[in-house]
C-alpha cells in the first residue's frame, strides 16, 4: 500500500530550491533563458513564489514587534544607567556637604552652580555636574546635565551625554530637563544666601524611609524657571517615557521603574501624598502613599 507523503514547510521549501536551482543551472548550460519556458518544468510556480513571499512576511509580522520591544528595553536600561551615575555624584556631594541635599534654584550666585541639573559650563553645569565626567565641552554659557540647552536659533542644540534616549524634541531656546529633583526635598524652611532668600534642603540625617524617599526622577519640561519636580505633576510632566514607566533615583541610591499608575502623585493618589514617604524626606510611617 502507498503512504502519502506529508506536507512539512521545510521539506516544500527544500523541494523548491532544488528545483530552482537545477533551473538555472540547466539555463546557464545550455544558454538560454527560464523566462521564455524551455525548462518551465524545473522553476517556481507563482503559488510556491507566493506561499514563499507571505511566509517571509509572516515572520517579519513576527520578529519586527520583538525588535522594537528590544531596542525600547536598551533605551530604558540606559536611562537608569544615567541616574546611576548622578546617585554616585550625588552621593559624592553629600559627603562633600555634610549630608545636605541640593537646592532646587534658577538662578546662580557667588559664581555657584544654581540647581542639580543646570548651571554655568564653568563648572559643567549644577551642583551634580562637577562630579560628572565632562557633559557638553563648553566653557561659555550655561547647560543642562540630562537634558537639552539651546541658547538662541543661531548657536548649536546642548545635548547631554546623560540625556536620557527618548528624550527627544530639544526646545526652541533655553532648558528641556530630562531629570529633576523632588521639591519636597526643599521644604526645610528658607536660607539667605548672598542677600537673597531660597528654599532650603534637608539633611540626610532627618530622612526616616531612604529606600523610599524619590531623590530624583524622569522629566519632562521645557523652561529656564526653577526646575523641581513637584507632588502634584501632572501624567505629562513626568513623562512616562518608558512604555509607560519612569525611572526614579531613591533616597538610598536605587533605581526603581515606577509604573504610570503606581508613580506617587495627586491626580492619582490624593492630597493626602504631600506627606508621604515617597515625597516627604520626614515621613515617618515609610508608607509610599500616606503618612
Amino acid at each position: 500500500m502507498r503512504k502519502e507523503k506529508k506536507f512539512t514547510l521545510i521539506g516544500f521549501l527544500q523541494k523548491a530550491a532544488y528545483r530552482n536551482f537545477n533551473c538555472f543551472a540547466e539555463c546557464n548550460e545550455k544558454g538560454y533563458s527560464p523566462v521564455h519556458g524551455q525548462v518551465k518544468q524545473y522553476c517556481f510556480t507563482l503559488i510556491e513564489l507566493l506561499v514563499v513571499i507571505a511566509i517571509i512576511a509572516i515572520l517579519a509580522a513576527m520578529f519586527l514587534p520583538a525588535l522594537s520591544a528590544a531596542r525600547a528595553r536598551a533605551k530604558a536600561s540606559q536611562c537608569i544607567s544615567n541616574l546611576k551615575q548622578v546617585g554616585t555624584a550625588y552621593a559624592m556631594y553629600h559627603n562633600d556637604n555634610d549630608g545636605w541635599y541640593c537646592f532646587n534654584i534658577a538662578s546662580t550666585f557667588n559664581n555657584t552652580p544654581a540647581n542639580p541639573f543646570s548651571g554655568h559650563a564653568a563648572t559643567n553645569g549644577g551642583y551634580l555636574g562637577v562630579y560628572l565626567p565632562t557633559d557638553v565641552g563648553y566653557n561659555t554659557d550655561y547647560t543642562c546635565i540630562g537634558g537639552y540647552y539651546v541658547k538662541d536659533a543661531s548657536t548649536p542644540i546642548r545635548e547631554s551625554k546623560f540625556k536620557c534616549p527618548e528624550l527627544n524634541d530639544p526646545p526652541a531656546s533655553g532648558y528641556k530637563f530630562g531629570y529633576a529633583q523632588n521639591n519636597r526635598i526643599t521644604g526645610n524652611g528658607t536660607k539667605v544666601i548672598g542677600g537673597k532668600q531660597f528654599n532650603s534642603p534637608f539633611n540626610v540625617s532627618v530622612v526616616n524611609s531612604p529606600d523610599i524617599l524619590m531623590v530624583i526622577s524622569e522629566h519632562n519640561k521645557e523652561g529656564s524657571g526653577t526646575q523641581a519636580l513637584h507632588w502634584d505633576a501632572s501624567e505629562a510632566e513626568i513623562g512616562f517615557r518608558h512604555n509607560q514607566y519612569a525611572n526614579v533615583l531613591h533616597g538610598d541610591w536605587h533605581v526603581e521603574a515606577w509604573s504610570k499608575d503606581a508613580f506617587p502623585r495627586k491626580e492619582k493618589h490624593g492630597n493626602g501624598i504631600y506627606a508621604a514617604a515617597f515625597w516627604y524626606p520626614k515621613a515617618t510611617s515609610g508608607d509610599v502613599y500616606k503618612d
